[in-house]
């Protein structure tokens, strides 16, 4: 997981972080990062090795709701993750509807904080929360 250290700050999200937590069943073959710094245009998808690094630009605002977690493979590796709500909103920010590719599981998402942390987002993905919860 070094993907978190290599612009700082940054947190693996988006489908990489729902498939990392079991939000969604699938296995992604990337990692996604979120990060608030400016990069060259030609360095926003690093490959190492055969893995696929892509890093998606969010304003300031939107770098929250993230934890530091310990590797699984690598012993006293530690790097930073959305929590589950925060990566499904960043997906619908970046990448649209995520039911469109993914199935969710949508029990093992804390509906309050999904509230919570969708306030700061663009309207669209407001509108995206709010269609989504009340048709559940």
């Amino acid at each position: 997981m070094i993907s978190t250290a290599i612009f700082y700050p940054s947190y693996i999200s988006l489908s990489s972080a729902l498939s990392l937590q079991n939000i969604i069943d699938q296995v992604v073959p990337v990692i996604e990062v979120a990060t608030s710094r400016d990069f060259p245009r030609i360095r926003r998808r690093i490959k190492i090795d055969t893995t696929q690094i892509i890093f998606h630009k969010f304003p300031p605002q939107l770098m929250f709701g993230y934890r530091y977690r310990e590797s699984r493979a690598l012993r006293g590796y530690y790097y930073y993750i959305a929590k589950p709500e925060k990566a499904i909103l960043d997906y619908v920010c970046k990448r649209g509807d995520p039911e469109e590719i993914f199935t969710i599981n949508w029990d093992m998402l804390n509906r309050k904080l999904l509230k919570k942390y969708v306030r700061d987002y663009p309207p669209r993905v407001r509108r995206w929360l709010n269609k989504k919860l009340a048709n559940l």
